[in-house]
């Protein structure tokens, strides 16, 4: 019988940190009227947290005289928080909708501090109703000669004979104005991933409905959106009259619509109904190229806008009087933290007064200002290169925008909430959201697990990690984010995984699995493995039947799924990887099962090693990922009887980089009886390329250390240092260090074809005995029963995306260089791939060539290995068409030369 019991209960999320965060910020320029006769005024961000178009009601704001004579309120303004979200292929879907927050007009401080403030609202959370509304004050004294800033009390200190009291107050809550919540969807009322958006002078909002490759126009209060540019079918394409991932959009004095394009990497202009857009930036030549731009800013008193170039490091300027080439005004020097670099710019904001560039400087935890012409910024919040909660930090800050007096305002992403900063100050205060408290109502800017609205129940479960409850979802029940092992953080880095130990705090209280953690640190490619990094990453998620099991059984078997990625990048909170589907479906076809999914360390932060990096028999440390994929088949071991399931039936199962990983454990003696069967999709461990000896592995820690400026020849002094440094300036680093001289040719060869990643698997000796190859010949792995494959057509996304290889560009390019080299010059096998047996096509050529020889054939080794014990060998040949007919431009080969 299983442990858990289901109960209405009331407790505290566990987790500090959530992957849904508020990003992107827009200003909107005053009328006289607005100034005169408005009494409130709408701050509106985006929360891509929940997928849905957050409309946060803003509050109004109130100018007082010290005489009490005038009142005067400032103008509206908007505020678009963007999450990083999932994309809806590979992740849960979000929010999907605009949320505002309203401003309450104090014409007396409130009395409620920001303490206060907190405790209240989480405990009226607690009990799921808002009983009172609180509100927060941040007070300051405007003199026309000096400006002082006082505490929330009603103190007031004058410098002048004419002295201006302002009083700020924002509501704790806010409401929906565009998309549903939790409801992605392409109709005229739904969002998917709203991601920047722009309010004009009428209070018409414009959201960049990301997912959905759309801009929705949406008047204030009207119940639909309509769609300014892009296709409303959500169709997509690189045509002028479609968009792809619109990232953000400025909307001119006269209407028109400049919309950044993320996945085009261009910017177009939409003029008032028009069928599609004209180019305006990102044609491809020489000084017109981006690489992931994201945010945009005007100055239309010169016919200038900027855009922030994310993967380049950069903000463009251009003249719209001459778009045929940008200048570089700020970055563009690499990424990192040097008062001349930017670190993945994303949010900007320009200063006319000034002349001055404000950028949300998401890598380096900042916003900077840099001034039009100069060659470097200066720090205007934040603390570089240091992530944090405290007033004076930010975690990832996604955009920024100003009001009419000089205050400032933070899309604080990672640390779920919006920074109020008075003008000329450093000190921020939460004005929407709660820190590091994630969620879909009213009060918060993130979202629970994807599928939260439907659960029916609050199963609880004891663990050795302590005591959590989940959630009923129809037949399953659903628990996300259980700690599997110890954070590793600190002396841990680079460490084996250690087991979770419960601390006091935790070892009475039922905590909440109903959030997913934040992903490993990895390179960010939105849309894809974007949102919340974090070193504090080793979690699973847990489906279970909410029926217990028969009596009669041992219990459920169980799957532990490995996500994929190359070992570089990937997540277990990506959509494609949810369990629910699966476990419903099962427990339909009375085969029901448990299925738990992990995440575990990736790149140099899971498979690293440097000399002094050594365990206590002296033998090296490395391998890391591997020995959380462990960590987490003992906790199962442990644990999964309270959930219902059986210890002695558990498959692992991963694709790509989970494949991979599979077959480790297969070939690994440590990993024998933590799991009974396996499943390998597109990905074998015998192949030479990715597995490196350790002098090659200690080669590439030493370039990175030296790349750091941990160059020391001391080896416990290099370790120090490299534990010092940000987990994102390693992952930014590690991409740029050198392959090692003494590399074999062959290997050098193939780097023309294929990327390398330097930190990947490690023959140790430890984790990895030998070469995988060597055990597989002589009979030396795990004898578990075994189904594993390939898709036919592996390759076609790798060669359209560039992503892991550097595909031809014609065919005398795919003869003179590819083959040859894939083919190991072996002139019989460069017959079977001649271009002339695919019509003339050497992009199809190319496609079989590298799917056939880097998984088809093997898969059918792998099997051959294992055919003295139950193996099972498949292909698919057919692609699901609820996928592919949305991504038309997927299943389009490249056309020949």
């Amino acid at each position: 019988m299983t442990k858990y019991q289901s109960t209405k209960v009331t407790h505290v999320s566990r987790f500090s940190k959530r992957r849904q965060k508020p990003r992107s910020l827009s200003q909107v320029t005053p009328t006289q009227d607005d100034i005169n006769n408005r009494n409130d005024q709408l701050i509106k961000y985006v929360n891509r947290n929940t997928t849905r178009t957050i409309s946060i009601d803003l509050y109004s704001l109130s100018r007082q005289q010290t005489t009490l004579t005038n009142h005067l309120t400032p103008n509206d303004f908007s505020l678009t928080v963007d999450d990083r979200k999932i994309s809806s292929k590979k992740r849960k879907r979000k929010r999907n909708e605009l949320f505002s927050w309203r401003k309450i007009c104090c014409s007396l401080p409130c009395t409620i501090s920001l303490a206060t403030f907190s405790a209240l609202a989480l405990a009226t959370i607690a009990v799921g109703i808002y009983t009172a509304i609180i509100g927060q004050t941040r007070t300051s004294v405007v003199a026309n000669t000096t400006t002082s800033t006082v505490t929330s009390t009603t103190t007031v200190t004058t410098t002048s004979t004419t002295t201006t009291v302002i009083t700020f107050c924002w509501n704790s809550t806010g409401k929906t104005v565009a998309g549903i919540t939790l409801s992605p969807g392409l109709t005229p009322h739904q969002l998917s991933l709203p991601f920047g958006v722009k309010v004009d002078s009428s209070n018409t909002i414009y959201i960049a409905d990301r997912y959905n490759n759309r801009v929705q126009k949406w008047l204030m209060d009207a119940p639909n959106g309509t769609t300014a540019a892009g296709q409303s079918n959500g169709a997509t394409g690189i045509g002028l009259n479609y968009l792809m991932e619109p990232a953000n959009i400025e909307v001119a004095p006269n209407g028109d619509i400049y919309v950044v394009e993320r996945l085009n990497n261009r910017v177009v202009k939409w003029t008032s109904d028009a069928s599609n857009g004209t180019l305006i930036a990102g044609t491809g030549a020489v000084n017109d190229q981006f690489n992931e731009p994201h945010g945009i800013a005007s100055d239309w008193s010169s016919g200038t806008i900027y855009v922030s170039d994310y993967a380049n490091h950069r903000v463009v300027q251009y003249l719209l009087s001459n778009t045929t080439s940008g200048k570089v005004v700020a970055g563009g020097n690499g990424a990192g933290t040097a008062i001349n670099q930017l670190y993945f710019p994303v949010g900007i904001y320009f200063d006319s007064s000034s002349n001055s560039l404000f950028i949300a400087n998401i890598g380096s935890h900042t916003i900077v200002r840099w001034v039009i012409g100069a060659s470097n910024w200066t720090l205007v919040v934040g603390v570089t290169g240091s992530a944090g909660i405290t007033s004076t930090q930010l975690n990832s800050p996604g955009d920024v925008t100003f009001d009419w007096m000089g205050n400032m305002y933070v899309a604080d992403v990672n640390n779920d909430r919006i920074q109020f900063f008075q003008a000329g100050q450093s000190n921020g205060t939460t004005i929407a959201g709660v820190t590091l408290v994630p969620g879909s109502n009213s009060n918060l800017l993130s979202d629970l697990y994807a599928f939260a609205n439907e659960s029916v129940g609050s199963p609880i479960v004891s663990t050795t990690s302590g005591q959590f409850s989940g959630f009923t979802i129809r037949q399953t029940n659903v628990w996300i984010g259980i700690p599997y092992a110890a954070p590793p953080i600190g002396i841990l880095r680079w460490q084996k995984a250690q087991p979770y130990v419960i601390t006091d705090i935790n070892n009475s209280t039922i905590q909440n699995a109903t959030h997913y953690s934040p992903s490993c640190p990895q390179i960010e490619r939105v849309g894809i493995t974007s949102g919340l990094f974090d070193e504090d990453c080793l979690y699973l998620n847990i489906w279970a039947p909410r029926t217990s099991p028969s009596n009669s059984s041992r219990g459920y078997p169980v799957m532990l799924w490995i996500h994929g990625g190359g070992l570089q990048e990937g997540s277990s909170t990506q959509i494609i990887y949810d369990g629910l589907s699966w476990t419903n479906a099962a427990i339909q076809e009375n085969n029901s099962f448990i299925i738990v999914s992990i995440n575990y360390r990736l790149n140099v932060m899971g498979f690293f090693v440097q000399s002094a990096l050594t365990d206590a028999n002296g033998q090296a440390i490395a391998n890391q990922g591997i020995t959380d994929q462990r960590m987490a088949m003992k906790w199962i071991q442990d644990n999964i009887g309270q959930f219902g399931g059986d210890k002695n039936s558990i498959t692992l199962a991963g694709q790509s980089g989970g494949s991979y990983s599979v077959c480790i454990h297969i070939v690994s003696p440590l990993s024998a009886g933590l799991f009974h069967a396996g499943i390998m999709e597109s990905g074998s461990c015998d192949i030479p390329f990715y597995m490196y000896d350790k002098q090659f592995a200690y080669s590439v820690t030493n370039d990175l250390a030296s790349r750091v400026g941990c160059n020391m020849t001391n080896s416990t002094q290099q370790l120090t240092c490299l534990r010092n440094i940000n987990s994102t300036q390693l992952i930014t680093t590690m991409r740029n260090v050198s392959i090692p001289l003494s590399t074999s040719l062959i290997f050098k060869d193939q780097l023309k074809v294929i990327q390398v990643y330097p930190f990947n698997f490690i023959v140790d000796g430890v984790e990895i005995p030998t070469h995988p190859l060597q055990l597989f010949l002589t009979g030396t792995f795990n004898r578990v029963p075994t189904l594993l494959g390939v898709t036919h057509d592996e390759f076609v996304l790798r060669v359209i995306y560039e992503e892991y290889v550097y595909p031809p560009n014609s065919t005398e390019d795919y003869l003179t260089r590819i083959l040859p080299i894939m083919t190991y010059n072996q002139s019989e096998i460069e017959a079977l791939y001649n271009p002339n047996l695919f019509n003339g096509n050497y992009s199809k050529a190319f496609v079989a060539l590298m799917s056939q020889g880097a998984f088809i054939c093997g898969a059918r080794r792998m099997a051959g290995y294992m055919a003295n014990q139950p193996t099972y060998l498949y292909t698919y040949n057919h692609a699901p068409e609820s996928f592919w007919l949305s991504l038309p431009s997927l299943i389009i080969c490249p056309v020949s030369a």
